[in-house]
């Protein structure tokens, strides 16, 4: 190819950043993928706070309605848990450390990006005594293209959490 000497090469550097627009960085001034073209930050006074108690899945571990992150090195049984929880909630099983405390049958929605759902998760469930018919795996979102098409992609919590609501609610 052709070579180009340095001094050419930083003279249309220079003339390519002098052409461009320069944009100033203004805290929420840009655009975002929502089309919001502002945004601020919502605080709340604690003193005006209504205290509530917590409600528990797991008493002392797992709050209800909250996000819980279980989270480790690989190997190290999180899988096991989690299907090990599904297994107790979908049969209303008492929690390892409250034998004597029986629980009340729920449904399970699990996330799992890493087992597959046939040939792991299924049987893992069914070994731990778990209901398959009271536990749903989330395998992605279905999306529709303004042209019709179909295409499946992953679940996100910033944009999916309504649908998974529908999902719970049903």
């Amino acid at each position: 190819g052709s070579e180009v000497n340095p001094s050419e090469l930083r003279a249309r550097i220079e003339a390519l950043a002098d052409a461009a627009k320069t944009v100033s960085p203004e805290i929420g001034a840009r655009k975002s993928s929502r089309g919001e073209i502002r945004s601020e930050a919502i605080c709340v006074r604690l003193s005006d706070v209504q205290e509530a108690a917590l409600e528990w899945l797991w008493p002392g571990r797992i709050p209800l309605g909250k996000l819980t992150l279980l989270a480790g090195d690989p190997g190290l049984g999180k899988s096991f848990v989690t299907v090990d929880m599904a297994a107790r909630v979908s049969t209303g099983s008492p929690w390892p450390d409250l034998s004597g405390l029986r629980q009340p049958v729920g449904t399970v929605v699990m996330f799992n990006c890493e087992d597959d759902i046939a040939d792991t998760v299924l049987p893992r469930l069914k070994q731990a005594g778990g209901d398959p018919s009271r536990v749903l795996a989330l395998k992605g979102v279905e999306t529709t293209s303004e042209g019709g098409e179909t295409h499946t992609r992953g679940f996100s919590l910033d944009r999916d959490l309504p649908k998974l609501t529908e999902v719970i609610e049903a």
